[in-house]
């Protein structure tokens, strides 16, 4: 429209083309409304294929031929043929394709819905046949109308034919469909069939009152994805009239898929879906902005629903989403988003809550690879509403693949409480055990505040497998205080309990003293969880990489992978007992947690070692060497951590008071002449076989002394060197073979030889110890040659002196 403001006095001017424009639109709407009330048209057709409103196609004859109908094989004669009814190509248009259009077939008998499987003619003849299969007999005055309110007509009729846009399954496609308020509700006895690429449904306003009894109420596309395409839905509301009902509101097979504002009413009959939204292999489905508040999805022991379906398997429903600006509050009826495609999901800007069972399922359970991401999605449990039983909700449940999450607005679940009766907080941990595969991690599964009097009855979830039976063990403390049962103790509440068939396994906890049990320090099953109560749940290999780790002072995060990391967490804040958690920084204000979460870091396969003779697990490249100044790599303890916090960097020069690892001054040269340094301001000790208790080292340093509580070997080859002193190689007790009786004479010194293997020539002899007392004897020893040792003994006495007979030991120097 040519329109003028002005900008000062903010008016707007109308031109003459303003006027033409405003009367045709007048027009338009004149002509709509009578079309509308008559039944003969519609402004698509006047208009040159403008929006379509259904509630000018939802006709209604009471045909003459044949003047009744039989339960079987029935040809119906429409005159006229309503617009948007295909019972077969136009003329010059043949597309070998058969689109799923309804009759209702009501007046009388029981109201029936048939699918209309051929005929004659073309929509806006005359006349034309239908030709239809009945479940029942209708007597004479029976009438006939559409069984999708006018919009599955509307949908045909808005097509226009797109011949020079390329070959497919239909040669038409696109147009507009407006569920106007005029058709609101739209009662729909048939499943609405949209098989049109390019097409919008819009329905601000209206209501598609769905009347089924085993069939979807809208249907994107048909039984192959690839037919059609880029069909568009928008601000659609589903009201559902089943009991029990467990299809969906709606399902999408087509490709590129795109709606924007669905929700489902609340029925005073209590009347479910299954689904409001189930995706099966669209490769590209967006959905953008949902409405969910708790009503008109079927939760029950039999059957709870979720808002959002992607129900597999890999190959067959393989769905790709996008699914954002949800609004998802449950009231404890219904699940958020159930994805079992296994392609990948992003959910974004999201609101999931109050769920009965879990916010989010994702995976590949049923096949597949793809990864789910989630950011900024804010997920709330009120009390855990569980209809299958006392089990709890899960936050997020991951199989067999991994979750990204960019967000610190995370899972939150709920575990199952057992009893309220006391203060004393006991932790409940469940073992499965495959007769084939072993034994599982314990599984965190619920808690009690008891009293320690009574039975309490622990509940949790059946996992699926042949023959799984379960130990249930507890342990007291909570928090950074919980851990999980590890090695031996008293954990033991109940073992070997038989596989249970129905959906809820249990025990009894007398709280008698526990018995006990021993844990496996490598469990081999790893069990899948289709449910587990938890903030996350990882299963199947499942892996998450988060910001911060859910919201586990609620419920935990539980997975299934033993000695293996599973959680990769930018910071946590909270603890993960049990679970393989990979945090790179911890958190702690004040003293809200006394230990900070440790930094776990694998460094080799699950089984069967590591190849040998890797660089380190970490590995500080590009570190200080050379003629490079020396450098702290590692500082375990800073003594002046203001100093390092006010650093711009956060490394500021060290202190002589730090307790480090780094590199020493080199002296010049290249990195492969870096020398290693360890300082502490007191001490360095060294323990073997002790966890470090101050007492009982083996070697320590300090600043007066290096002290030995271990005997000192020099490998040989090696020296010793004291003070300005010369290196000594080696120091050795030798022993003589044994000397012969033998006498002095007066005042006169004799030699004795005597072989000892070893001996080098070089040797120093000292500390000679004789068999017996020498008496008057004096003696020293040198080495006269190799394995050969001079015994050199001096009488100064005026008579001879005898020579002790035996084995002489001596101690060599080299």
């Amino acid at each position: 429209m040519r329109n003028a403001y002005h900008v000062g006095k903010r008016q707007r001017r109308f031109t003459l083309g303003n006027f033409a424009e405003a009367a045709l639109i007048l027009l338009l709407f004149c002509l709509w409304s009578w079309l509308a009330a008559t039944g003969q048209t519609s402004v698509a057709e006047a208009s040159s294929h403008a929006a379509n409103y259904a509630s000018a196609y939802n006709w209604v004859q009471t045909p003459n031929t044949p003047p009744a109908l039989v339960a079987g094989a029935n040809t119906i004669t429409l005159q006229p043929c309503p617009r948007g009814i295909r019972v077969g190509d136009p003329p010059g248009l043949v597309s070998h394709f058969t689109a799923h259009e309804y009759v209702y077939i009501a007046g009388t008998g029981d109201p029936e819905a048939a699918l209309i499987t051929g005929g004659t003619g073309h929509a806006g003849d005359a006349s034309c046949t239908i030709e239809v299969t009945l479940k029942q007999p209708h007597p004479a005055g029976y009438i006939a109308g559409s069984a999708t309110g006018g919009i599955k007509e509307a949908s045909e009729d808005a097509m226009f034919l797109a011949e020079s846009y390329g070959a497919g399954i239909r040669r038409k496609q696109g147009g507009v469909v407006v569920l106007d308020t005029a058709g609101s509700p739209y009662k729909v006895h048939a499943p609405i069939y949209i098989e049109a690429s390019n097409q919008l449904i819009s329905g601000p306003g209206a209501t598609i009152d769905c009347f089924l009894l085993d069939e979807d109420c809208l249907k994107i596309g048909d039984s192959n994805s690839n037919h059609f395409g880029n069909v568009q839905l928008e601000h659609l509301r589903f009201h559902p009239n089943l009991i029990g009902g467990t299809n969906s509101a709606l399902y999408v097979n087509a490709n590129a898929t795109i709606v924007h504002d669905v929700t489902v009413l609340y029925s005073s009959t209590r009347a479910t879906f299954g689904h409001l939204v189930t995706v099966c292999d669209d490769q590209a489905f967006t959905l953008d902005g949902l409405n969910y508040g708790g009503v008109g999805i079927r939760n029950d022991a039999k059957f709870v629903g979720s808002v959002v379906f992607a129900p597999g398997p890999f190959n067959k429903c393989s769905a790709v989403g996008w699914l954002k600006n949800l609004e998802i509050s449950g009231q404890g009826i219904g699940n958020g988003i159930d994805w079992q495609s296994g392609n990948s999901l992003h959910v974004s800007d999201s609101v999931i809550q109050g769920f009965s069972q879990f916010g989010i399922r994702t995976g590949t359970m049923r096949g597949g690879y793809s990864p789910t991401q989630i950011d900024n999605v804010y997920m709330e449990l009120n009390t855990p509403m569980n209809p299958v039983g006392n089990i709890g909700a899960a936050g997020i449940i991951v199989v067999g693949s991994r979750l990204s999450a960019k967000t610190e607005m995370l899972a939150v679940g709920g575990q199952p409480s057992y009893a309220r009766s006391g203060s004393k907080h006991y932790v409940y941990w469940i073992v499965a055990k495959d007769p084939a595969q072993g034994s599982s991690l314990p599984l965190q599964a619920g808690y009690a505040n008891t009293d320690g009097k009574g039975n309490i009855t622990v509940t949790w979830s059946r996992i699926e497998g042949k023959n799984i039976s379960y130990d249930v063990l507890r342990t007291e403390g909570a928090g950074v205080f919980l851990n999980a049962p590890n090695g031996k103790g008293d954990f033991a509440v109940a073992t070997d309990v038989p596989p249970c068939a129905a959906e809820v396994c249990q025990a009894t906890d007398s709280q008698a003293p526990l018995k006990a049990y021993e844990l496996s320090k490598n469990p081999s099953f790893e069990p899948i969880l289709m449910f587990w109560p938890g903030s996350l749940i990882l299963s199947g290999g499942a892996y998450a990489d988060l910001i911060v780790p859910p919201v586990t002072n609620l419920s935990p995060v539980v997975s299934t992978l033993a000695n293996v990391p599973s959680l990769f967490v930018d910071r946590c804040s909270t603890a993960t007992p049990g679970i393989y958690a990979v945090c790179f920084a911890g958190e702690s204000v004040g003293n809200n947690q006394t230990k900070i979460v440790g930094t776990l870091l694998q460094n080799g396969t699950k089984s069967g070692g590591t190849a040998a003779n890797l660089k380190g697990r970490l590995n500080f490249l590009n570190s200080p060497g050379g003629g490079i100044a020396p450098s702290h790599i590692i500082t375990l303890v800073d003594s002046d951590p203001a100093k390092t916090i006010a650093d711009a960097m956060h490394r500021p020069l060290n202190d002589d008071k730090d307790t480090y690892i780094g590199l020493d001054i080199p002296g010049g040269g290249p990195p492969a002449h870096s020398q290693l340094a360890f300082g502490a301001p007191a001490s360095i000790s060294n323990y073997i076989g002790n966890k470090g208790d101050g007492t009982h080292w083996k070697e320590r340093l300090t600043a007066s002394e290096k002290t030995f509580a271990v005997p000192v070997t020099i490998e040989k080859g090696s020296t010793l060197t004291v003070g300005e002193g010369s290196p000594l190689s080696g120091m050795k007790i030798y022993s003589t073979a044994g000397v012969a009786p033998a006498t002095v004479p007066p005042q006169s010194c004799k030699d004795v030889m005597q072989p000892v293997s070893g001996l080098n020539k070089s040797d120093l002899i000292t500390g000679i110890s004789p068999p017996k007392a020498l008496g008057n004897l004096s003696l020293n020893a040198y080495a006269n040659a190799t394995d050969s040792l001079t015994l050199h003994f001096c009488n100064p006495t005026a008579a001879g002196v005898g020579i002790p007979s035996g084995v002489y030991s001596f101690l060599g120097v080299r």
